[in-house]
């Protein structure tokens, strides 16, 4: 029932109500508050924790395996290694001048902050409700916002990598062939989420030695690039619902 049409057909009943709407904003059983345009979601980088809990591993390139075709003993395969705050080697506090205090490199988690979410461990995005019509995750990136299907740039889109054999000490010996291996950075499907081009999609920067979190990708080895079908809003709208 329109303003007009209430003042008119109800008399001061009417009026009263109208002066009531205009003054509350809402009809009864009806919530007039605005839909928020953002909603907050995990931070992909860091899983909703604001922090960077692990690396690739520096031992092994973030490959899993050594040079000599072997299983890495640092990271036993997983690729990946626990990072912890250098200052505080992860306690979380610190001492200076024989008083206790909180890390402030790592805000006392002992992980050093996401770069991605600045550490609060949510990101905005846009909230699906205010799009004004009915809508449906999107397909093309699961409803992450983010790209998930191109080629694997370490394989090629091959799906496999190629590990040369170490050199025999004997120069009579003939190197044996290179081993093939599923690409361990797509699963060996030859798709992937783009490989973060800072630190080639190992997730950590320098040398085994002084290895760190590559600012790039929050050392995920991802390079979070925006879903070309949604635009980064992780839904679309349903045409067939709107019809």
């Amino acid at each position: 029932m329109s303003l007009v049409r209430c003042v008119r057909g109800a008399g001061t009943a009417g009026v009263c109500l109208a002066f009531w709407v205009l003054a509350v904003g809402k009809v009864a059983g009806e919530d007039a508050s605005p839909v928020p345009k953002t909603i907050e979601v995990d931070c992909p980088a860091c899983s909703g924790s604001g922090m960077i809990r692990e690396i690739g591993c520096p031992a092994c390139g973030a490959v899993g395996m050594s040079a000599q075709l072997t299983v890495c003993d640092v990271c036993h395969g997983s690729r990946k290694i626990e990072y912890k705050c250098p200052v505080c080697k992860g306690e979380g506090k610190i001492v200076v001048g024989g008083k206790e205090q909180v890390c402030r490199a790592c805000l006392g988690k002992g992980h050093p902050p996401c770069p991605l979410c600045k550490g609060k461990g949510k990101i905005p995005r846009p909230n699906p409700e205010a799009a004004g019509a009915p809508t449906k995750p999107c397909e093309a990136c699961g409803g992450t916002g983010f790209e998930q299907h191109t080629k694997c740039s370490v394989c090629a889109g091959k799906g496999k990598l190629f590990l040369q054999a170490p050199r025999p000490a004997d120069r009579n010996q003939r190197r044996p062939p290179p081993e093939e291996l599923a690409c361990p950075f797509c699963g060996g499907d030859g798709e992937g989420p783009p490989i973060c081009p800072q630190c080639k999609g190992k997730g950590y920067c320098g040398s085994a030695k002084t290895a760190y979190p590559c600012p790039g990708c929050a050392g995920t080895g991802t390079l979070f690039v925006p879903c070309h079908v949604c635009a980064g809003k992780g839904f679309v709208v349903d045409r067939k619902a709107a019809q």
